[in-house]
Protein backbone atom coordinates (compact mmCIF):
# COMPACT_ATOMS: atom_id res chain seq x y z
CA UNK A 1 0.00 0.00 0.00
CA UNK A 2 2.83 2.32 0.90
CA UNK A 3 4.61 1.50 -2.38
CA UNK A 4 1.46 2.33 -4.46
CA UNK A 5 0.95 5.61 -2.63
CA UNK A 6 4.58 6.62 -3.21
CA UNK A 7 4.28 5.73 -6.88
CA UNK A 8 1.16 7.92 -7.41
CA UNK A 9 2.77 10.78 -5.46
CA UNK A 10 5.82 10.60 -7.73
CA UNK A 11 3.62 10.69 -10.85
CA UNK A 12 1.69 13.72 -9.61
CA UNK A 13 4.92 15.59 -8.79
CA UNK A 14 6.37 14.87 -12.27
CA UNK A 15 3.19 16.09 -13.98
CA UNK A 16 3.22 19.31 -11.95
CA UNK A 17 6.83 20.03 -12.91
CA UNK A 18 5.99 19.53 -16.62
CA UNK A 19 3.06 21.99 -16.39
CA UNK A 20 5.27 24.59 -14.71
CA UNK A 21 7.93 24.34 -17.41
CA UNK A 22 5.37 24.77 -20.22
CA UNK A 23 3.88 27.87 -18.56
CA UNK A 24 7.29 29.55 -18.25
CA UNK A 25 8.11 28.85 -21.90
CA UNK A 26 4.77 30.35 -23.07
CA UNK A 27 5.34 33.50 -21.00
CA UNK A 28 8.80 33.98 -22.56
CA UNK A 29 7.40 33.60 -26.11
CA UNK A 30 4.66 36.15 -25.40
CA UNK A 31 7.13 38.66 -23.95
CA UNK A 32 9.45 38.25 -26.96
CA UNK A 33 6.59 38.82 -29.40
CA UNK A 34 5.49 42.00 -27.59
CA UNK A 35 9.06 43.33 -27.64
CA UNK A 36 9.55 42.62 -31.36
CA UNK A 37 6.31 44.29 -32.59
CA UNK A 38 4.63 47.18 -30.72
CA UNK A 39 0.86 47.34 -30.79
CA UNK A 40 -0.58 48.92 -33.93
CA UNK A 41 -2.57 51.61 -32.07
CA UNK A 42 0.51 53.06 -30.31
CA UNK A 43 1.84 56.18 -32.12
CA UNK A 44 5.58 56.28 -32.80
CA UNK A 45 7.72 58.83 -30.97
CA UNK A 46 7.03 62.28 -32.44
CA UNK A 47 10.72 63.22 -32.19
CA UNK A 48 11.54 60.41 -34.61
CA UNK A 49 9.38 61.88 -37.41
CA UNK A 50 11.17 64.27 -39.87
CA UNK A 51 9.15 66.25 -42.41
CA UNK A 52 10.53 65.87 -45.94
CA UNK A 53 11.30 69.08 -47.86
CA UNK A 54 8.75 69.75 -50.57
CA UNK A 55 10.96 71.39 -53.21
CA UNK A 56 14.45 70.86 -54.59
CA UNK A 57 15.56 74.16 -53.02
CA UNK A 58 14.20 73.05 -49.65
CA UNK A 59 15.93 69.66 -50.01
CA UNK A 60 19.26 71.35 -50.80
CA UNK A 61 18.79 73.73 -47.88
CA UNK A 62 17.90 70.85 -45.55
CA UNK A 63 21.01 68.93 -46.62
CA UNK A 64 23.14 72.02 -45.99
CA UNK A 65 21.41 72.76 -42.71
CA UNK A 66 20.27 76.21 -43.87
CA UNK A 67 17.04 77.95 -44.79
CA UNK A 68 16.31 78.33 -48.54
CA UNK A 69 16.99 81.77 -49.99
CA UNK A 70 14.07 84.12 -50.49
CA UNK A 71 12.78 85.47 -53.79
CA UNK A 72 13.58 89.15 -53.18
CA UNK A 73 14.15 91.30 -56.27
CA UNK A 74 17.70 92.47 -56.88
CA UNK A 75 20.21 93.33 -59.60
CA UNK A 76 23.88 92.44 -59.89
CA UNK A 77 26.41 92.86 -62.66
CA UNK A 78 26.77 89.83 -64.90
CA UNK A 79 29.99 87.90 -64.73
CA UNK A 80 30.76 88.54 -68.42
CA UNK A 81 31.13 92.33 -68.00
CA UNK A 82 34.28 93.73 -69.56
CA UNK A 83 35.85 97.12 -70.37
CA UNK A 84 39.09 98.45 -71.81
CA UNK A 85 40.72 100.09 -74.81
CA UNK A 86 41.17 98.61 -78.25
CA UNK A 87 42.97 99.53 -81.47
CA UNK A 88 41.81 97.83 -84.65
CA UNK A 89 43.94 96.77 -87.60
CA UNK A 90 43.53 100.17 -89.24
CA UNK A 91 44.76 102.08 -86.19
CA UNK A 92 41.35 103.25 -84.98
CA UNK A 93 41.23 103.49 -81.20
CA UNK A 94 38.16 102.64 -79.10
CA UNK A 95 37.23 102.78 -75.45
CA UNK A 96 34.62 100.15 -74.69
CA UNK A 97 32.62 99.12 -71.63
CA UNK A 98 30.08 96.30 -71.59
CA UNK A 99 27.99 95.67 -68.49
CA UNK A 100 24.56 94.04 -68.30
CA UNK A 101 22.49 93.27 -65.19
CA UNK A 102 21.45 89.91 -63.80
CA UNK A 103 18.00 89.94 -62.22
CA UNK A 104 17.49 87.90 -59.05
CA UNK A 105 14.02 86.75 -58.04
CA UNK A 106 12.13 83.48 -58.40
CA UNK A 107 9.51 84.70 -60.86
CA UNK A 108 8.75 83.89 -64.48
CA UNK A 109 9.15 87.57 -65.35
CA UNK A 110 12.64 87.79 -63.82
CA UNK A 111 13.63 84.67 -65.76
CA UNK A 112 12.18 86.12 -68.98
CA UNK A 113 14.11 89.38 -68.52
CA UNK A 114 17.36 87.48 -67.93
CA UNK A 115 16.71 85.45 -71.08
CA UNK A 116 16.08 88.63 -73.08
CA UNK A 117 19.29 90.14 -71.74
CA UNK A 118 21.12 86.99 -72.85
CA UNK A 119 19.84 87.84 -76.31
CA UNK A 120 21.06 91.43 -75.96
CA UNK A 121 24.53 90.12 -75.12
CA UNK A 122 24.56 87.76 -78.11
CA UNK A 123 23.25 90.46 -80.47
CA UNK A 124 25.31 93.48 -79.42
CA UNK A 125 28.32 92.43 -77.36
CA UNK A 126 29.50 88.97 -78.39
CA UNK A 127 30.02 90.02 -82.06
CA UNK A 128 32.15 92.98 -80.97
CA UNK A 129 34.41 90.75 -78.88
CA UNK A 130 34.84 88.54 -81.93
CA UNK A 131 35.67 91.58 -84.05
CA UNK A 132 38.35 92.59 -81.53
CA UNK A 133 39.87 89.11 -81.65
CA UNK A 134 40.05 89.45 -85.44
CA UNK A 135 41.43 93.00 -85.35
CA UNK A 136 38.35 94.49 -87.01
CA UNK A 137 36.53 97.72 -86.23
CA UNK A 138 33.66 97.70 -83.72
CA UNK A 139 30.32 99.53 -83.63
CA UNK A 140 28.77 99.07 -80.18
CA UNK A 141 31.11 100.60 -77.62
CA UNK A 142 28.94 100.81 -74.50
CA UNK A 143 26.42 98.70 -72.64
CA UNK A 144 25.32 99.97 -69.24
CA UNK A 145 22.33 99.92 -66.91
CA UNK A 146 20.76 101.46 -63.85
CA UNK A 147 17.69 100.89 -61.70
CA UNK A 148 15.45 103.03 -59.51
CA UNK A 149 12.52 102.39 -57.16
CA UNK A 150 9.58 104.77 -56.92
CA UNK A 151 6.29 104.15 -55.09
CA UNK A 152 6.88 100.41 -54.92
CA UNK A 153 7.80 100.01 -58.61
CA UNK A 154 11.39 99.31 -59.62
CA UNK A 155 12.43 100.42 -63.12
CA UNK A 156 15.42 98.85 -64.86
CA UNK A 157 16.99 100.68 -67.80
CA UNK A 158 19.52 99.02 -70.11
CA UNK A 159 21.36 101.30 -72.53
CA UNK A 160 23.50 100.42 -75.55
CA UNK A 161 25.45 102.97 -77.56
CA UNK A 162 27.37 102.58 -80.79
CA UNK A 163 30.06 104.56 -82.53
CA UNK A 164 27.54 106.07 -84.97
CA UNK A 165 25.87 108.01 -82.14
CA UNK A 166 22.95 105.60 -82.24
CA UNK A 167 21.40 104.06 -79.13
CA UNK A 168 19.20 101.15 -78.11
CA UNK A 169 17.23 100.86 -74.89
CA UNK A 170 15.47 98.17 -72.89
CA UNK A 171 13.22 99.08 -69.96
CA UNK A 172 11.59 96.70 -67.46
CA UNK A 173 9.37 97.28 -64.41
CA UNK A 174 9.09 95.07 -61.32
CA UNK A 175 7.15 94.78 -58.10
CA UNK A 176 9.13 94.19 -54.89
CA UNK A 177 8.50 90.45 -55.42
CA UNK A 178 9.90 90.48 -58.95
CA UNK A 179 6.59 90.34 -60.80
CA UNK A 180 5.98 92.41 -63.92
CA UNK A 181 4.49 95.89 -63.77
CA UNK A 182 2.82 96.91 -67.04
CA UNK A 183 2.87 100.43 -68.48
CA UNK A 184 -0.81 100.81 -67.60
CA UNK A 185 -0.10 99.87 -63.97
CA UNK A 186 2.92 102.19 -63.86
CA UNK A 187 0.99 105.14 -65.25
CA UNK A 188 -1.78 104.48 -62.74
CA UNK A 189 0.83 104.58 -59.95
CA UNK A 190 2.09 107.89 -61.36
CA UNK A 191 -1.44 109.31 -61.53
CA UNK A 192 -1.25 109.68 -65.33
CA UNK A 193 -3.82 108.54 -67.84
CA UNK A 194 -2.64 106.95 -71.07
CA UNK A 195 -4.05 109.89 -73.00
CA UNK A 196 -2.26 112.47 -70.87
CA UNK A 197 1.04 110.61 -71.16
CA UNK A 198 0.72 110.26 -74.94
CA UNK A 199 -0.10 113.93 -75.38
CA UNK A 200 2.91 115.01 -73.31
CA UNK A 201 5.22 112.58 -75.12
CA UNK A 202 3.93 113.80 -78.49
CA UNK A 203 4.77 117.38 -77.54
CA UNK A 204 8.30 116.44 -76.52
CA UNK A 205 8.90 114.52 -79.76
CA UNK A 206 7.54 117.37 -81.85
CA UNK A 207 9.86 119.79 -80.04
CA UNK A 208 12.79 117.50 -80.80
CA UNK A 209 12.15 117.63 -84.54
CA UNK A 210 11.49 121.37 -84.41
CA UNK A 211 9.93 121.37 -87.83
CA UNK A 212 9.03 124.76 -89.25
CA UNK A 213 8.11 124.90 -92.98
CA UNK A 214 9.52 128.41 -93.20
CA UNK A 215 13.00 127.04 -92.54
CA UNK A 216 12.99 124.92 -95.68
CA UNK A 217 12.95 126.49 -99.14
CA UNK A 218 12.99 123.21 -101.01
CA UNK A 219 9.61 121.56 -101.48
CA UNK A 220 11.34 118.18 -101.52
CA UNK A 221 13.02 118.75 -98.14
CA UNK A 222 9.80 120.17 -96.69
CA UNK A 223 7.89 117.10 -97.80
CA UNK A 224 10.56 114.82 -96.28
CA UNK A 225 10.43 116.66 -92.96
CA UNK A 226 6.64 116.56 -92.87
CA UNK A 227 6.75 112.81 -93.48
CA UNK A 228 9.24 112.34 -90.62
CA UNK A 229 7.06 114.40 -88.29
CA UNK A 230 4.02 112.37 -89.25
CA UNK A 231 5.82 109.05 -88.64
CA UNK A 232 7.21 110.27 -85.31
CA UNK A 233 3.82 111.34 -83.96
CA UNK A 234 1.87 108.42 -85.46
CA UNK A 235 -0.14 106.35 -82.90
CA UNK A 236 1.96 103.27 -83.58
CA UNK A 237 5.11 105.23 -82.63
CA UNK A 238 3.87 107.51 -79.85
CA UNK A 239 1.51 105.85 -77.39
CA UNK A 240 1.16 104.73 -73.78
CA UNK A 241 3.04 101.47 -74.44
CA UNK A 242 6.42 102.97 -75.34
CA UNK A 243 9.25 102.37 -72.81
CA UNK A 244 8.99 104.49 -69.65
CA UNK A 245 11.65 104.98 -66.99
CA UNK A 246 11.03 106.65 -63.61
CA UNK A 247 13.80 107.87 -61.33
CA UNK A 248 13.63 107.42 -57.56
CA UNK A 249 12.68 111.10 -57.31
CA UNK A 250 9.65 110.63 -59.56
CA UNK A 251 11.02 112.12 -62.77
CA UNK A 252 9.23 110.45 -65.68
CA UNK A 253 11.28 109.66 -68.78
CA UNK A 254 10.41 107.79 -71.95
CA UNK A 255 12.24 106.28 -74.91
CA UNK A 256 11.01 107.96 -78.10
CA UNK A 257 11.79 107.15 -81.71
CA UNK A 258 12.42 110.18 -83.92
CA UNK A 259 12.31 109.76 -87.69
CA UNK A 260 14.77 111.69 -89.83
CA UNK A 261 15.34 112.01 -93.59
CA UNK A 262 19.06 111.35 -93.17
CA UNK A 263 21.21 108.53 -91.86
CA UNK A 264 19.51 105.37 -90.64
CA UNK A 265 16.06 106.93 -91.01
CA UNK A 266 15.36 107.18 -87.26
CA UNK A 267 17.04 107.24 -83.87
CA UNK A 268 15.92 106.43 -80.32
CA UNK A 269 16.45 108.84 -77.43
CA UNK A 270 15.55 109.05 -73.77
CA UNK A 271 13.33 112.08 -73.17
CA UNK A 272 12.35 113.72 -69.90
CA UNK A 273 8.57 113.98 -69.68
CA UNK A 274 8.10 115.62 -66.29
CA UNK A 275 9.34 115.90 -62.72
CA UNK A 276 6.77 115.38 -59.98
CA UNK A 277 8.00 118.12 -57.64
CA UNK A 278 9.74 120.30 -60.23
CA UNK A 279 13.02 120.25 -58.27
CA UNK A 280 16.43 119.30 -59.54
CA UNK A 281 16.90 115.57 -59.88
CA UNK A 282 20.51 114.55 -59.22
CA UNK A 283 19.81 111.01 -60.37
CA UNK A 284 18.51 112.34 -63.69
CA UNK A 285 21.71 114.36 -64.12
CA UNK A 286 23.74 111.19 -63.54
CA UNK A 287 21.56 109.34 -66.01
CA UNK A 288 22.02 112.00 -68.67
CA UNK A 289 25.77 111.94 -68.08
CA UNK A 290 25.75 108.16 -68.55
CA UNK A 291 23.85 108.49 -71.83
CA UNK A 292 26.22 111.22 -73.05
CA UNK A 293 29.38 109.25 -72.24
Amino acid sequence: MIKKTGFFFLMILTFALLLSACGASGAQDTAAAETAAPAADVAPDADAVTAQPETAAQQDAAAAGTEPAGAALGFTERGDSISGEYTDGSGNRYTYSYSLPLVSGDTDYAAAVNKELDGVYETYIAPELQHMDAGNSIITTCASWRSAEYKGVTSLLVYLHNDWDDSAYRVYHFTADGEQVTNAQLLDTLGLSGEAFTAAASERLSDRIGYDPANYKSDEIRAAMEECLEKTLAPENCNAEIPIYVTSSGTVCFVGRVYTPAGAGYYDRLFVLSSEDGSADEELAELQAMLAA
